[in-house]
């Protein structure tokens, strides 16, 4: 983008044993929330439209007869039944399965007569001998023997046209300068150069991105849940978040930064920098990037934020009795209070339920109860609610609440430590939390000395 290139959306719906109702549009708003619109595709017309390749069959039909005239390709009536007996005697032989040129015999008559017939055939690319170089801006110089690639279909036998003749038609046709795919698209390279040789057209450049990886070191299939945007978009995760992490898949802008706007993946991001080695897809590592996200929409627009989480609470009030919903500066408090302990948005109405609501703290209803709660500060406990009534409303801060409690241990002799845990089981019900000065100053005076004075009247 920074080159001043055009983002082309075209949609590759020539495989319809595959197609997926709605696929294209779901395409086009998965791109749209992710912030990165399309220059030119459907409905965002340009000079090389249609961008649908279904109805650019006359332009690939077109460019297979031209192959056909110089004999580049040739027409194959082989049937599916004796396609697969060759695959099973490749297998058997432990060999390649490769296309045994059957057809590449037959006389043009009759080839003739079982067009006039209509036998159902395909058209098949005829590769030449010898070997075919490219050089990959991620791999460098590659090489493959023509005798190991296969006689590969261009059309099909129901009229239209293979990934292979379909991308190097549109790709040549709509001026694509480079050609940024997936490591496993690297054996079909040979083929596609091929082709660009049989027309007399000059190739792209070309570069092979690594594998996406699970955490096991498998690869990431297409199909998994997580591999859907949806997914992302379905579990609180940020566009910006996601595109940055998807951005350092495979490449690192070779210093120490890590968490880039969009803009400025634009400005550093090069493929000069992508790794070979496959990219593992750390779910751990997205959470880290969109926590860093939340953070910093947390600091630039926390009322979208507040906007963006109400859903979210009045869900888990219905659930539960929740308080001050309706209080948009409160909330906007307690989310910046915990943003730094959440990963993502829809972790607000867990880890700061009590925020909303009072805590459970009774013994055979919270797990924490064991651990958190020691009888024997109770009366420092008491101690402290006497210290924070003496701090006013307008003093109730968390500098001024930390020196409270400081002063409260000096006096009692109590370790900061030892006080912290009850106070954060009484204030919250919880086992960790943001500070507990901070949590009491979100809170506020009354809230804070309401919970405290209840907890120990119960719990004593």
């Amino acid at each position: 983008k920074k080159h001043g290139g055009k983002f082309v959306l075209r949609i590759e719906d020539t495989d319809k044993t595959r197609e997926v109702a709605g696929s294209a549009e779901a395409i086009r708003r998965d791109l749209q929330w992710a912030g990165i619109p399309y220059d030119e595709g459907p409905g965002v017309e340009g000079e090389f439209g249609s961008y649908v390749q279904s109805q650019r069959l006359h332009l690939y039909h077109h460019h297979a007869d031209v192959l056909l005239k110089k004999s580049h390709a040739y027409r194959c009536f082989c049937d599916e039944h004796r396609l697969a007996h060759l695959r099973e005697a490749h297998a058997k032989k432990g060999g390649m399965s490769m296309y045994d040129r059957f057809c590449l015999s037959m006389r043009p008559e009759e080839v003739d007569a079982k067009l006039q017939q209509g036998a159902p055939h395909t058209i098949r690319m005829k590769v030449p001998n010898g070997s075919t170089r490219f050089d990959d801006i991620v791999r460098g110089r590659v090489v493959f023997q023509n005798n190991q690639v296969d006689d590969q279909i261009l059309i099909k036998s129901d009229r239209f046209p293979t990934y292979h003749l379909a991308s190097v038609v549109d790709d040549h046709l709509m001026q694509i300068s480079h050609v940024i795919r997936g490591e496993e698209w690297l054996s079909s390279t040979p083929k596609h150069i091929m082709l660009y040789n049989f027309f007399g057209w000059t190739p792209p450049q070309f570069a092979h991105l690594p594998l996406l990886l699970n955490e096991d070191k498998s690869k990431l299939s297409k199909r998994e849940n997580h591999a859907s945007v949806d997914f992302y978009k379905n579990h609180g995760y940020f566009p910006e978040a996601v595109m940055n992490f998807v951005a350092f898949l495979g490449w690192s802008p070779g210093d120490h930064r890590e968490v880039f706007s969009l803009p400025e993946l634009v400005d550093a991001f090069s493929l000069e920098k992508v790794h070979k080695a496959g990219a593992v897809v750390s779910k751990a590592k997205l959470d880290w990037f969109n926590q860093q996200h939340l953070r910093l929409r947390a600091e630039r627009d926390i009322e979208a934020l507040v906007r963006d989480v109400r859903p979210m609470l009045e869900a888990k009030a219905s659930q539960q009795p929740f308080y001050r919903l309706d209080d948009d500066k409160y909330v906007a408090r307690c989310l910046m209070t915990i943003k730094d302990r959440m990963h993502r948005l829809e972790d607000f109405p867990v880890y700061g339920a009590y925020f909303f609501s009072d805590p459970v703290l009774t013994p055979d209803r919270n797990p924490f109860h064991a651990t958190m709660w020691l009888p024997e500060v109770a009366g420092t406990i008491e101690a402290t609610i006497g210290e924070l009534e003496q701090v006013g409303a307008e003093a109730f801060r968390e500098a001024e609440l930390t020196a409270a409690l400081q002063r409260v241990c000096k006096a009692t002799g109590e370790k900061m430590g030892k006080l912290y845990k009850p106070l954060r089981y009484l204030l919250t019900g919880m086992e960790i939390g943001a500070s507990i000065p901070q949590t009491m100053e979100t809170l506020g005076r009354s809230e804070t000395l309401k919970r405290l004075k209840n907890g120990v009247s119960q719990l004593r």
